[in-house]
């Protein structure tokens, strides 16, 4: 029984070290063989380039359309998205673009695993979890930055391996191009938004363009993608605004004055005018209509408004003068040359503007900035004749036509067609000369449509107008800057009531030209800035409201630094102007109040008699300032009666 105790003992001995044995010894083969290699750096290189590939056309994609993967179907436009729409700003946020980066980044890399899966799968087993794949982009000041789990099983015999974790960023300044984005769209909330210079920021390596389509405007901000491998990419970042014309006008914005004159027997376009800005171009808020009867409650409130337009033919009038004829003994009646006096009978129209005061009231109103429109001028409404809306402006329309003796309503009617007629003419393309300038150009580019165009009036003009259309003997369309504002001039026409019986269709309304051209001109006058109603550092003291005066002594004050330069000019009625510098020899200063005395600089016999418009024009550091406007009357004492009038 021991012995056999012994035997059973011995035996389990045995197999205990002849296990530990066969333990090493397995183990041993295990360590020295050869291990299995798996070439995870192939498949990791070709992954991660794959995956800078789709981040940077994502990138790409949510720039070009707006800031998102997938437009929403109704702020598209023009296969980008609006950014600001009729009033509302609907700007996606930064950290939409991101998101919506992302969804791209996930969806493009979820939907192309076999790109990835069919370079090796003939050499190794590799496998995709694509429901698992994510994304993360980040948008820093100078760079981007790219996250995706993107997990790969990799497999080659018994041996496994997983890589999942993939990073790129992308030098790109799209944290600067998106800051000035905004501004752009933040400009377009403005009233004095221009939509043919919408940019008004800039950058060194930031390029904006734009063009217009009817009320859309769109916008392209360039930059440039620099990828790893220091390749560079043009990086567009793309969007649209919808800003009406309208926008300009309302409350805590521009404010507007149309005035107008309508009457059915003569050549009048106010309803038309009224009609387009209101119902077509919807231009309501911030608006007022006067007509030639309200003309003096429009004066009395001129300062409010920031832009003034002057319809067609508002001071449309048919004039019968009285004078004596020295020859024949006899009065002669005639509606032909204006008198140079405020004298005859108006037998039709408006002559609302007749009085001087009111033609210095509104060029002092666009002197301290106003902005200006009067559509078409007539030849009756040019300076040299008393009638004229701003007074002495230089301009030359020829005499008054003479409609003949009979008064009757029918016969004059047919006189005026009779004459526009004779005088009709049409718009060659060689007087289209300013093809850049955005009245013709933006948003709407109708210089090729104006060609062929008709006119029934051109007008000569001086040397400190900008001449669009025609030249400077035959204007048709033109701008002048007086002090710190603006006048636009044309002489294009809607057709009217009385006109529509000559049956021609070449007019801006027949050619479907007028919505195009209002437009143009409203978005070319409201990019100035909101009237201020502030005079100017110099302000006229005496002569002025039309002083008598036979000396040339005139005072006024002024508020500019030491050092500043002055000059008066002088403006007769037939707009030729006469400028004299002020110096030591002509001018006294005490304090603030300056006393030129002009007689050693102009002889004032050398003035005929008459009314003269005054102004000083103030000079500092190459800034020009400007005083109101005003006016004197110029006489010879030995013309003054006993009782104190004029002679």
């Amino acid at each position: 029984m021991k012995k056999g105790q012994v035997t059973i003992f011995i035996i389990i001995a045995m197999l205990i070290v002849a296990g530990i044995v066969l333990f090493f010894a397995v183990a041993n083969i295990q360590y020295t063989k050869e291990p299995v290699l798996i070439d995870t750096d192939s498949v990791y290189s070709y992954t991660e380039s794959y995956i800078e590939n789709v981040a940077r056309d994502c990138l790409e994609k949510i720039g070009k359309q707006g800031g998102y993967y997938e437009i929403p179907r109704e702020i598209k436009i023009l296969d980008t998205a609006y950014w600001y729409y009729e009033g509302i700003n609907i700007q996606p946020f930064l950290v939409t673009l991101e998101n919506e980066t992302n969804k791209c980044v996930t969806d493009v890399l979820k939907n192309t695993t076999d790109i990835v899966l069919g370079p090796f799968n003939k050499t190794n087993s590799v496998e995709i979890d694509k429901e698992r794949i994510t994304s993360k982009i980040k948008i820093y000041e100078n760079f981007v930055n790219v996250d995706v789990y993107y997990p790969i099983s990799i497999s080659k015999g018994d041996a496994t391996s997983l890589v999942y974790s993939f990073e790129t960023s992308f030098r790109i300044n799209f944290y600067k191009l998106y800051e000035l984005a905004t501004e752009v769209v933040n400009y377009a909330s403005l009233p004095d938004f221009d939509k043919c210079e919408p940019v008004k920021c800039s950058s060194d390596d930031i390029n904006f363009t734009f063009f217009n389509e009817k009320d859309d405007l769109i916008i392209k901000g360039q930059t440039f993608l620099v990828r790893e491998n220091n390749s560079y990419t043009p990086y567009e970042l793309k969007f649209a605004i919808k800003r009406p014309i309208k926008e300009a006008f309302g409350e805590n914005k521009k404010h507007l004055a149309v005035l107008y004159q309508e009457d059915k027997d003569l050549p009048t376009f106010g309803d038309k005018s009224i009609k387009l800005l209101s119902e077509t171009l919807e231009i309501q808020e911030g608006v007022d209509f006067y007509d030639c009867d309200n003309v003096p409650k429009f004066f009395d409130n001129i300062n409010k408004y920031d832009v003034i337009i002057i319809t067609g033919n508002l001071q449309f009038q048919i004039i019968k003068y009285t004078f004596f004829d020295s020859t024949q003994n006899k009065n002669v009646e005639e509606a032909s040359e204006l008198p140079s006096s405020e004298a005859g009978e108006l037998l039709y129209g408006c002559n609302s503007f007749n009085p001087s005061e009111r033609k210095i009231a509104l060029k002092n109103w666009v002197n301290h900035g106003g902005i200006l429109w009067i559509n078409n001028v007539a030849k009756a409404e040019s300076d040299n004749f008393v009638i004229s809306y701003l007074g002495s402006l230089g301009y030359d329309g020829g005499k008054w036509d003479n409609l003949g003796s009979i008064f009757t309503l029918e016969a004059l009617q047919n006189s005026l067609l009779s004459i526009m007629e004779k005088n009709k003419e049409q718009i060659n393309s060689y007087e289209i000369t300013a093809i850049d300038h955005p009245i013709l150009s933006c948003p709407n580019d109708i210089t090729k449509e104006l060609e062929g165009t008709g006119y029934y009036n051109s007008l000569k003009v001086t040397d400190v107008d900008e001449v669009l259309v025609g030249d400077k003997n035959s204007a048709k369309l033109w701008t002048r800057n007086l002090g710190k504002g603006v006048i636009v001039f044309d002489e294009f026409v809607l057709k009217d009531n009385l006109y529509n019986s000559l049956n021609y269709n070449d007019d801006i309304e027949s050619k479907e030209l007028d919505e195009k051209y209002f437009v143009n001109v409203l978005n070319y006058i409201s990019k100035f800035t909101e009237y201020s109603g502030i005079e100017g550092e110099i302000n006229l003291i005496d002569p002025t409201k039309d002083d008598l005066i036979e000396k040339p002594l005139f005072i006024f004050n002024s508020k500019l630094p030491e050092g500043s330069f002055y000059t008066v000019n002088i403006v007769d009625i037939s707009g030729k102007t006469i400028s004299i510098k002020l110096n030591q020899t002509n001018l006294v200063k005490t304090n603030n109040k300056f006393e030129a005395n002009l007689i050693k600089s102009i002889n004032l016999t050398q003035l005929g008699n008459g009314r003269y418009e005054w102004s000083v024009e103030g000079k500092f550091n190459n800034t020009n300032y400007f005083s109101n406007i005003d006016s004197f009357t110029k006489f010879k004492k030995e013309e003054i009666n006993n009782n104190g009038t004029i002679n």
